[in-house]
């Protein structure tokens, strides 16, 4: 105690009072951000993780896909292992456990959904032992590959589909089928076009894939019209109709109208089973 008063008792600019000062800043002002950084633990950031967080994807998916590259997702022998007793079996085929490496890469849908689009886009291999040497090998497949490319978004986007299509299987009772899921991936690349996060350099090396007019897909622009309603001239009567149908029910009614805007007549009516065009007519 008695050196930290000595310490203490120094003064290098009299004119000054003493302050605290961080010197894990610039600023020498201290922050919780600042403080993480000294105290957390680096490690060095893995090829796969430098892909999948993009300004393309959600984070959403970018997080499942996170979790699955580090076996994190709640599949059945991931919940076994954590001693849940639950009987697992897989949504694709029926026949095997459901474990990651099974429902995102090697069972029956899986397989099949990997396989079509490793042809379209050129990759030769026909399998991987893991689904990161799966999605590293679509990283590494050209040289033009960035973190906002084709084929880094679409490894990600086949596992966010695969993991939807089985949850709508456990859940909801359907089948997952290989076709349906190749259109969800379609579906999901249409959705980024729309939102205008597709550019053409995101697609290059692969100019020639259909999916390149997403990235130069604008929205159409609209037109507005002013419509009005004018009442008929005079001695001349206007009726204006209009039918309705929910569900199995179907009704329709009118207004007639006199020169002057005023109401003369009004009706309702219930139809019954019959389609739209009689309704309407």
């Amino acid at each position: 105690m008695g050196l930290v008063r000595q310490v203490q008792e120094v003064s290098l600019h009299p004119d000054q009072e003493d302050e605290m000062v961080w010197v894990g800043s610039s600023s020498g002002v201290f922050s919780i951000e600042d403080g993480w950084e000294a105290l957390r633990q680096k490690r060095n950031l893995s090829r796969a993780d430098r892909f999948i967080w993009n300004r393309v994807l959600q984070l959403r998916i970018s997080f499942l896909v996170w979790k699955v590259l580090r076996n994190m997702v709640s599949g059945d022998v991931n919940l076994q292992w954590r001693g849940i007793k639950l009987v697992s079996r897989c949504c694709c085929c029926s026949l095997h456990e459901e474990s990651l490496t099974h429902l995102f890469l090697d069972g029956a849908v899986a397989e099949q959904v990997w396989g079509f689009f490793r042809r379209r886009f050129g990759i030769l291999h026909t399998s991987s032992p893991s689904i990161s040497a799966e999605c590293l090998s679509w990283f590494a497949s050209t040289s033009s590959v960035s973190a906002n490319h084709i084929r880094t978004a679409l490894p990600c986007l086949i596992l966010w589909c695969l993991w939807q299509a089985r949850n709508k299987s456990r859940f909801e009772g359907t089948r997952m089928e290989p076709q349906g899921l190749i259109c969800a991936v379609g579906s999901e690349v249409e959705q980024l076009g729309r939102a205008n996060l597709w550019s053409l350099a995101h697609f290059k090396g692969d100019s020639n894939d259909p999916w390149v007019l997403f990235a130069a897909w604008r929205p159409q622009a609209t037109r507005r019209l002013l419509i009005s309603w004018k009442p008929p001239p005079q001695d001349v009567i206007k009726l204006n109709t209009d039918a309705s149908v929910s569900g199995r029910r179907v009704s329709g009614g009118g207004l007639l109208w006199d020169h002057d805007g005023g109401l003369i007549f009004a009706f309702y009516e219930e139809f019954g089973d019959v389609d739209v065009l009689t309704a309407e007519s």
